[in-house]
């Protein structure tokens, strides 16, 4: 284990590199000891590297027109020309890493996206020998091309029966409704912030994730139980401290001069229960984002009766490639792309799986958009808060 200060939280566009980056912040702690933060960097634990790794191989399965394996002609250590097996370029682990997650059953703390049940269900439909040829891994090199036939056979089948999983009616449907939803997740979340940009022209950008305290134990642990796993009372119990926090909204000092608010809730045995957040300011009237950031850490600490703390990314957003956080201007279309990269982020991490602590409870919380300006005086800052809108189905 390393004690490490990292940047974590830069957003990238691509559907491989979004998918990278959500399984190294999974690695990642945020630890405070009342004066700084610090990462804890751990390998993942026995819940989440299988959920991850299905993942990971299946939505390169899924891609259109990925190849098969297949034999290439190869010089044996004879000096004849023998056969080996050929697996895709992009993919030059793929043996290894379908090795290691056949033997993992998904726990049924998890609930499973559509990629992890893919993977879980081309298991099942594998015979026991099929799947030992594939927990062997790639045969060596041979003169007959027949002796890799077997491994051939079985890898190209288990791969065929997770391209085939998502063509049934049912599944595609879910895709479809996956789809929609994380569009309209997106949709709100950019309506809110442009009816903020067209009111104040200035808006400032905050991102703030909020902690509870851990266990020195709990930080080190790779290894979780079932029953290790907080329960649906320590969520509840979690949004109340979120919902005095939101109570503070208008004798703050912080809290009232915001304009709008993004929430995701989310909950890993490591970190427990977390919250990822955007807070936006009217521009024209304080762009010290840091500093209105760290007030709402201090008032978090407050409704937490000194248990919480926050990791602050705007103390970090000079190392980020594509940042859009601190003061975006109404004209600056490149930064508002970003940002909606960011919010993109966001709802396509929640698809991957959650925990069935959280299963009925809401995700995404976020404030109402501005309504149009009338004509005459201008509205002062207002913060219209919703509490726990934006349920994600």
């Amino acid at each position: 284990m390393r004690i490490i200060n990292v940047n974590a939280g830069r957003h990238m566009g691509t559907h491989d590199q979004w998918l990278q980056q959500f399984e190294t912040e999974l690695q990642i702690t945020p630890v405070n000891d009342g004066y700084k933060t610090t990462f804890l960097v751990n390998s993942h634990d026995n819940i989440l590297a299988p959920a991850i790794g299905k993942a990971k191989l299946v939505k390169q399965f899924k891609k259109r027109n990925f190849p098969e394996v297949t034999t290439e002609t190869k010089i044996l250590s004879n000096g004849r020309y023998g056969f080996a097996v050929k697996h895709p370029a992009q993919m030059s682990n793929l043996p290894s890493d379908i090795a290691e997650f056949i033997n993992y059953s998904t726990l049924s703390d998890i609930i499973k996206g559509l990629d992890i049940q893919a993977f879980d269900y081309a298991l099942s439909q594998m015979s026991e020998d099929e799947l030992d040829l594939l927990r062997n891994g790639t045969p060596l090199p041979s003169s007959l091309k027949e002796n890799l036939l077997p491994y051939i056979n079985a890898i190209n089948k288990f791969i065929g029966l997770i391209r085939a999983f998502f063509r049934r009616p049912n599944i595609r449907r879910k895709v479809y409704d996956e789809r929609k939803n994380l569009k309209k997740n997106k949709s709100r979340m950019i309506e809110m912030f442009n009816s903020l940009i067209e009111r104040y022209s200035r808006v400032v950008v905050v991102r703030l994730d909020l902690y509870l305290k851990h266990k020195p134990e709990t930080l080190l642990q790779t290894c979780f139980k079932a029953e290790d796993c907080l329960s649906k009372n320590d969520f509840d119990a979690f949004k109340k401290c979120v919902e005095q926090l939101l109570e503070n909204k208008r004798h703050n000092p912080v809290l009232k001069q915001a304009i709008g608010y993004i929430f995701r809730f989310e909950y890993t045995p490591r970190r427990g229960f977390h919250l990822h957040t955007f807070w936006f300011f009217n521009g024209n009237k304080n762009q010290e984002d840091i500093s209105l950031a760290q007030g709402i850490e201090k008032l978090w600490k407050k409704v937490t009766n000194d248990q919480g703390y926050a990791y602050i990314c705007n103390m970090r957003k000079h190392t980020y490639d594509n940042c859009f956080l601190g003061t975006i201007e109404y004209n600056q279309s490149q930064k508002r792309k970003w940002l909606e990269e960011g919010f993109d982020y966001h709802c396509k991490t929640s698809q991957l799986f959650i925990f069935s602590n959280m299963k009925h409870g809401r995700r995404f919380q976020i404030s109402q958009p501005l309504k149009p300006q009338t004509r005459g005086r201008p509205r002062k800052n207002h913060l219209e808060l919703n509490a726990f809108a934006g349920d994600e189905a």
